[in-house]
């Protein structure tokens, strides 16, 4: 098992212990039953997305754009994926859930969940991001 960054936002944290815990069945997980763990891993994803950007939206975070953007990038790996998941080939399938998209979804949680915690949590100002806002005029 893997050890899961935690943020400190109990609704962050506790979505990113379901997704390792996810991540961590795919070793033992049978050959035919990849691709039914990866739709798990998938909808899961989706869902914790989701309520991210909720959270992310009620306290009008001023990295919003750039971790939604992060977000719909994971997904399009996350769609590029099934193409992987039909063809069928269990070691790449293994390879492409275990690593491929742990990694991606562990490199989101530790950069822009990170900054994203911070903020929310109060040790993070807005004042920190005003360089990275488009000048009003």
């Amino acid at each position: 098992m893997t050890a899961v960054l935690t943020l400190g936002v109990p609704e962050m944290d506790a979505d990113h212990e379901i997704l390792e815990a996810m991540f961590d069945r795919v070793e033992a997980t049978a050959d035919g039953d990849l691709a039914a763990l990866f739709g798990e891993i998938d909808a899961e994803v989706r869902d914790h997305f989701a309520r991210e950007e909720t959270l992310i939206d009620a306290h009008d975070l001023p990295i919003a754009h750039c971790h939604k953007t992060q977000h719909a990038l994971l997904l399009g790996e996350f769609d590029a994926a099934r193409a992987v998941i039909a063809a069928g080939d269990a070691v790449k399938i293994r390879r492409l859930i275990g690593e491929v998209l742990r990694e991606l979804v562990a490199g989101h949680v530790a950069s822009v969940d990170l900054v994203t915690s911070r903020f929310l949590s109060g040790n993070l100002g807005a004042e920190a991001f005003g360089n990275l806002r488009l000048p009003a005029e």
